[in-house]
């Protein structure tokens, strides 16, 4: 009939409509692949107040999408191999440093030797990225994922990311990942002590690099607790904050005082002063390129 042939002839020749119905297979596999390989970060806030401790709000943060443990360096290795291996999920030598710039404020310092973590992950494409500085223009720093080896030799914070192109000739400059055989590694390898800071190292399924969170099986954790002061601890630093009525006090986790405020001044380990120090009537200042002591009268 001319109405049958009439709709034959529109669906052959309508080539919308067939780009629509692939729009929508399309964005239904998208939809399933997030739902199957996707974790929920989870962000609980918990008030409780009672007679004998005050009030203590907890702050926790659980699940995540990275695929590599303990990034932000705060499981320490209790195990017999803790002097070679400091660090849970890690093998090699690193220092914890602190950076402000980091999801976590805390940063791996590379030292001399390699460090590397290997995970046992489904076959597929992944997506690796963390931002790294080197300190030490002399070092020699490389970082292998999985086969393939790349230098770091950027003396800017720069970041490293799988997939990354030339802009002109659109060739890899860092090849994507594609895990076949069950296992993702990465490897980090230096000749000099402290010659790179690396932070926010991310490896998550699929080819897009997703912003930095922590492993799946891992929460981290800030709690205040108001009752006689003040107290902050969390899980990322080893330091305390503690206020009270005659001062303010910083801590370590074995409660011994680093920085002190009292109504009688500071004592404190380390005190960095850019500009200007009065000290016991001598005035320290910078002057250009010099520093100056002068005596205040």
């Amino acid at each position: 009939e001319l109405k049958e042939k009439l709709r034959n002839t529109e669906i052959q020749v309508n080539k919308q409509d067939g780009e629509i119905r692939s729009l929508t297979t399309t964005t239904e596999e998208i939809r399933d692949d997030l739902n199957n390989n996707y974790y929920d970060r989870t962000m609980v806030n918990e008030i409780v107040q009672t007679a004998e401790t005050g009030v203590t709000n907890t702050f926790s943060e659980a699940g995540g999408n990275n695929v590599f443990r303990n990034t932000g360096l705060w499981f320490k290795n209790e195990s017999e191999d803790k002097e070679t291996n400091p660090y849970e999920f890690w093998v090699g030598q690193v220092v914890r440093g602190r950076n402000d710039q980091s999801s976590t404020k805390n940063s791996m310092m590379l030292q001399s030797g390699k460090l590397s973590q290997e995970q046992e992950v489904p076959n597929g494409n992944y997506a690796i990225s963390f931002y790294y500085h080197k300190l030490i223009s002399l070092a020699t720093a490389t970082v292998t994922i999985n086969d393939r080896t790349y230098n770091l030799d950027s003396e800017n914070v720069t970041q490293f990311y799988t997939g990354q192109k030339d802009s002109d000739t659109e060739e890899y400059i860092i090849f994507p990942v594609e895990v076949t055989a069950g296992h993702l590694k990465i490897e980090f390898e230096t000749d000099t002590n402290n010659s790179v800071e690396v932070y926010d190292l991310m490896a998550n399924k699929g080819t897009v690099k997703l912003a930095y969170s922590q492993n799946e099986n891992e929460t981290t954790t800030d709690t205040v607790n108001i009752s006689k002061g003040i107290t902050i601890t969390s899980s990322d630093v080893d330091v305390k904050f503690k206020a009270d009525a005659d001062g303010i006090r910083t801590l370590d986790n074995n409660n011994n005082t680093i920085t002190d405020f009292t109504d009688k001044g500071m004592t404190t380990n380390e005190a960095v002063i850019k500009n200007e120090a009065q000290i016991v009537g001598i005035l320290r200042q910078r002057v250009g390129n010099q520093v100056w002591d002068s005596l205040v009268i």
